[in-house]
């Protein structure tokens, strides 16, 4: 970003416009997955997404009466 523009930027937003420019801290390296856990996770992701939801759904602890209302 050009530095007139992170200036500017940084005004409006109320930031120092050094910070506009800091680079990101790379994300953490993890551990890889398993094979059959890689898998796994790829037949998942093969999914059509309403079926995803569903299989959250039933692998998650069952919501509260209030946090079902909430949701709907």
């Amino acid at each position: 970003m050009p530095p007139a523009r992170r200036q500017k930027l940084g005004e409006a937003l109320g930031l120092d416009p050094l910070v506009l420019g800091a680079p990101v801290a790379p994300a953490p390296i993890a551990e890889p997955l398993p094979a059959d856990e890689a898998a796994w996770l790829a037949l998942y992701h093969r999914l059509p997404t309403w079926l995803r939801a569903l299989v959250r759904r039933c692998l998650v602890v069952p919501a509260t009466p209030q946090e079902e209302a909430r949701a709907y």
